[in-house]
């Protein structure tokens, strides 16, 4: 901030918009800026349009806190709030209406203008998460810095296009998020690591299906403390933001507590219907990949009875992207409880949070029954670290 400031002593002329972005926006720093990269660029458009109008009603940006949604449309499921179908950025204001309210930004770097209604941007696209993150902390200093991505998120899909019902094993790809229907494009494991790695978040949330995995959080383990992801689908209208933001507020302080916010606003909205998100330390994730836990495991699995292996695993909760019974993840920390391999599933534990029971704490894992996606040997660090890969394949 004392660099900022010096500049403008010096530089009395300079044009704001030329550090602080097109639309000069205010620059007082604030204890968190909340950062919503909205894909509605597909069939949740609706359902993402009405988070929007949830994170206005909330009414808690404050001194303390602010909210920056990046949000791009799609022409074919939703004529609401004016049927506009390209991307629009907002900084979120107070707005009980039935209109969108909050105040509209620029940024050239993200190719969205106030002046335009050409705003189509690629959302699918890694580059675009990436120049969003950095609009926004340009922008919006902070002591702290969360991420929410919202949309789809999914298995081991093709190259091709998401809505084909071929599945080709050798062209699948590692666990993606962010669907752009209109580039036909998404964002895999490891372009999150690409767009967000060492950007300085504290928290990156994921308001997506099956994102809750040991190989996505060890993958981001350089781009956020904590890691809030669900191992299992999540209802398509997912969180409650109203209720959401006001949790969070009620929670500002350490990074963890809001973190534990963002996963009780949730649980309690959806705890009827099953459904739920964790929040995962990625330090303690680190270490258990990086000191030999993973390894250790497969060595004690490898010493016992494969049959019995088998039947634990079909027998353990499986989440199945694919639905194809054969290509899944499975929940780790029970399957490792009930092996008898305990070591880890405490560790696990420990890492996760779901509330104040933990045995609700859950992370899953990729392990097949039958077929293997040869990529995740090299698309993700997680195998490179550890022998999993190796112990799974047929």
């Amino acid at each position: 901030m004392k660099k900022i400031l010096i500049l403008f002593l010096l530089f009395p002329i300079l044009n704001f918009s030329c550090i602080f972005g097109d639309d000069s926006p205010d620059i007082e720093r604030k204890e968190w800026t909340i950062m919503v990269y909205s894909n509605a660029d597909n069939n949740l458009e609706s359902y993402l349009l009405s988070d929007l109008k949830e994170m206005e009603s909330a009414g808690v940006s404050s001194k303390y806190m602010r909210i920056i949604v990046l949000i791009d449309r799609i022409p074919s499921y939703s004529t609401s709030y004016g049927d506009w179908t390209e991307a629009k950025l907002y900084e979120i204001t107070y707005n009980n209406s039935l209109v969108i309210g909050s105040k509209e930004l620029s940024s050239s770097e993200l190719g969205v203008s106030t002046a335009s209604n050409n705003n189509e941007i690629d959302m699918g696209d890694y580059n675009t998460l990436s120049k969003f993150v950095n609009f926004c902390k340009a922008n919006y200093p902070s002591e702290h810095y969360g991420l929410i991505i919202e949309d789809h998120g999914d298995g081991w899909y093709t190259q091709g296009s998401r809505s084909s019902n071929e599945i080709d094993n050798s062209l699948m790809v590692s666990k993606s998020i962010s669907f752009d229907d209109t580039s036909d494009s998404y964002i895999g494991t490891e372009e999150l690591n690409l767009a967000l790695g060492n950007k300085g978040l504290d928290i990156i949330a994921m308001d997506a299906c099956f994102m809750g995995t040991i190989e996505v959080v060890y993958e981001l383990r350089n781009c956020a403390s904590y890691i809030i992801a669900s191992p299992k689908t999540i209802d398509g209208k997912g969180s409650n933001y109203t209720r959401l933001f006001e949790t969070i507020y009620d929670r500002l302080g350490s990074v963890e507590n809001t973190a534990k916010g963002f996963v009780d606003a949730f649980n309690k909205e959806y705890q009827s219907y099953g459904d739920y998100l964790l929040s995962y330390e990625t330090t303690k994730i680190t270490d258990i990949v990086e000191n030999g836990d993973i390894d250790s495991f497969v060595n004690y699995l490898k010493g016992l009875n494969p049959d019995l292996v088998n039947d634990i695993r079909n027998a353990t909760v499986l989440y199945d992207p694919l639905d194809n019974d054969t290509d899944f993840n499975i929940e780790l920390i029970s399957f490792a409880e009930q092996t008898g391999y305990t070591i880890l599933s405490t560790k696990l534990k420990e890492a996760a949070y779901c509330g104040t029971n933990t045995t609700n704490n859950k992370i899953a894992i990729y392990y097949p029954d039958g077929s293997y996606n040869m990529n995740y040997d090299d698309s993700l660090d997680f195998s490179v670290v550890t022998t999993w890969d190796e112990y799974i394949k047929p």
